[in-house]
């Protein structure tokens, strides 16, 4: 059965999730007016309620994040966002953060190609993002670099991703982003 739980600090879209000692964090995301997020909240299920913890160093909204060596890295998104001639242009977040909880965030080595509406997911104590609105791109991060391995098939846009005995598993997603993604801004009504 569904039952509801208590509200959000701030109502949000397109934040990256993972659980974290039975916690659920939703990091950035988007909020009211379009404004990117740098703010984080998580969801303790004993205690039926939302904290807010320190913010990570950048906004971002569509970022993927995965649970590597006991902290949350978060890689890849939206950072910010213009509006010209009746169309939003956004600036892609190459920033990835290692974020605990009681510390706050710490900046790694950046992502070496764009992973706006990418997926994220650990295997073997490894971070691998996947497709994205520009690119099908397979990003692997140990902790200290990435690597590239081989490309996916097709593009994966907003596609969601899952280990799963032993493999990476891809599922949905487009495999082709709107015009508006792929030149980097955003129509009325992608929004």
């Amino acid at each position: 059965t569904w039952r509801p739980l208590p509200p959000m600090a701030s109502p949000r879209t397109a934040a990256a999730t993972v659980v974290l000692n039975n916690q659920l964090f939703l990091l950035g995301g988007r909020g009211p007016k379009l404004a990117r997020l740098d703010t984080v909240e998580a969801y303790d299920p004993q205690l039926h309620s939302w904290r807010s913890c320190p913010s990570l160093i950048s906004c971002r909204e569509g970022a993927a994040a995965a649970i590597i060596d006991s902290a949350i890295v978060v890689a890849g998104g939206v950072a910010e966002h213009s509006f010209t001639e009746g169309s939003m242009r956004h600036k892609v977040n190459e920033v990835v953060e290692k974020f605990r909880p009681a510390a706050g965030p710490t900046k790694l080595t950046p992502l070496p190609h764009d992973a706006n509406l990418a997926t994220g997911c650990e295997l073997d104590g490894l971070l691998y993002v996947a497709g994205g609105a520009r690119g099908n791109f397979l990003q692997v991060f140990d902790g200290s670099k990435w690597r590239q391995k081989a490309s996916l098939p097709e593009r994966r846009v907003q596609a969601a991703s899952v280990a799963f005995n032993g493999k990476l598993m891809l599922i949905g997603g487009r495999t082709q982003p709107s015009v508006s993604e792929d030149s980097g801004s955003e129509s009325e009504s992608d929004q």
